[in-house]
């Protein structure tokens, strides 16, 4: 049933060809960028890609003189401005391509098979991009058909504004998209690609119920305090309750914060609360968590799903509910009574010894965070942005010398206060007299 969908469903070639070579705006033009996908009912796929490409001057030569090795091949060839056909050579991973020039044709045509997922499970994910950064794409074209009564899976648009059609089709549906489209102009900061260019994608979200039994059963393992162990860190938060008197949950939360960091000698290796207190190395995240417990301070667990402000995540962004891998535990405290902005605290694992308390990186303002609730609830917060308002970490200092010759010498200082110094900070007291020089001539080279 697949090469019967792929027969009926079969890019214009020629038709491709000729609105590609009235509308070339790019070094390199995509003629025909067409997927074809076929969806079994339990899931699996089978699916065809053609692609017909261009150089349109020596920069797009460049370009197309070498591509990827794809899955199942089935065309491959070079057609030149006189009819000849030419067949690259298999390189290794990569398909070279003979003398290619100016106008002539690059020809794949590919195919690739998915198995199903196991029985309940969201279906393999395809993902079609109508555009592009690099080149134009005169003709995209991008069909699915999806069985009737499929378990799992639907097709899902991302600014598209082409056409869209829906065809009933021997027991399924095709859903069938086209569009136009020259190269598009990259912006400075721009969001990851998926909420910026057009996008259709077959798939579905991917519950996070094992996930979050995951997440549970790691900090209630984690966190476990052996008796003995359980007396010396009682007697520990003894300590500092004595040293702060009577503060309310928010100022021993905060207290306690500063003592475990003070203790840890180096914030690297295992995060069990146990392991930690033994060693006085590890992330200490777990047994700050373990010694607010005990002493009945309310806070919940939370899991980061990335960890990094949507804004500045370059990786692909979410097509499907589900589809990043998270980003471990954080620790979240109610906001103390008479915070105006009422942010709640957040304590992140990873952070540097000295970090001080609630400080978040700058990269991680906004970021998702999921709060475990009780025993099954899940809630969904982001980290605070407000305080990037208030903060100015960063200062650059540069002097410049020029000589009588023309020649110049440049002498700077950077400094960050924040997280991220304090971090870098931390690291390079531990690092060795080379390991400090490379790290100063890294720091140093986007200023050059």
């Amino acid at each position: 049933p697949a090469e019967r969908f792929f027969e009926a469903f079969a890019p214009d070639r020629d038709a491709a060809l000729e609105r590609a070579r009235d509308s070339a705006d790019a070094s390199v033009v995509e003629a025909l960028d067409s997927g074809l996908v076929y969806v079994f009912p339990d899931g699996s796929s089978h699916s065809r890609n053609s692609s017909i490409a261009f150089a349109t001057d020596r920069a797009g030569v460049e370009a197309l003189s070498a591509l990827p090795l794809r899955d199942e091949p089935r065309v491959v060839r070079v057609e030149k401005a006189d009819g000849a056909v030419l067949e690259p050579t298999d390189a290794g991973g990569e398909w070279v391509l003979p003398t290619l020039e100016i106008g002539a044709v690059v020809e794949l045509v590919w195919d690739q098979r998915l198995d199903a997922a196991a029985p309940g499970a969201v279906p393999p994910q395809h993902t079609w991009r109508f555009a592009s950064f690099e080149r134009a794409f005169p003709t995209s074209r991008w069909a699915v058909f999806v069985p009737d009564g499929l378990a799992s899976g639907r097709v899902k648009a991302l600014q598209f504004e082409g056409d869209y059609r829906a065809i009933p089709w021997e027991g399924g549906t095709v859903h069938l998209y086209e569009s136009s489209l020259p190269r598009q102009v990259p912006e400075p900061a721009m969001p990851a690609y998926p909420r910026v260019l057009p996008i259709v994608a077959f798939g579905d979200d991917e519950g996070r119920e094992d996930d979050w039994r995951g997440y549970r059963a790691f900090v209630a393992v984690e966190s476990h305090l052996p008796a003995d162990i359980a007396r010396e860190t009682d007697a520990f938060v003894a300590e500092v309750r004595a040293r702060q008197g009577e503060p309310d949950d928010a100022g021993f939360a905060r207290a306690l914060y500063e003592a475990v960091d003070a203790r840890a000698r180096q914030f690297e290796g295992d995060s069990s609360a146990a392991s930690v207190w033994q060693t006085q190395r590890g992330w200490p995240l777990v047994l700050y968590g373990a010694l607010l417990a005990r002493e009945g301070v309310p806070f919940e667990w939370a899991v980061l799903e990335t960890g990094v402000s949507p804004e500045l995540l370059r990786s692909p962004g979410t097509i499907f509910e589900g589809d990043y891998a998270l980003n471990g535990v954080v620790l979240r405290l109610d906001p103390p009574d008479g915070v105006e902005r009422g942010d709640p605290v957040w304590v992140l694992p990873g952070q540097a010894p000295g970090t001080p308390f609630g400080e978040l990186p700058n990269r991680a303002a906004g970021a998702r965070v999921f709060v475990l609730e009780g025993a099954d609830g899940v809630r969904e917060e982001v980290l605070p942005r407000r305080y990037l308002d208030e903060r100015w970490d960063a200062d650059i200092t540069l002097e410049y010398e020029v000589g009588p010759d023309g020649a110049a010498r440049v002498r700077g200082r950077f400094q960050n206060a924040g997280p991220e110094g304090v971090m870098a900070l931390g690291q390079v007291r531990q690092a060795t007299a080379q390991q400090r020089d490379a790290f100063a001539l890294s720091q140093a080279a986007p200023l050059a």
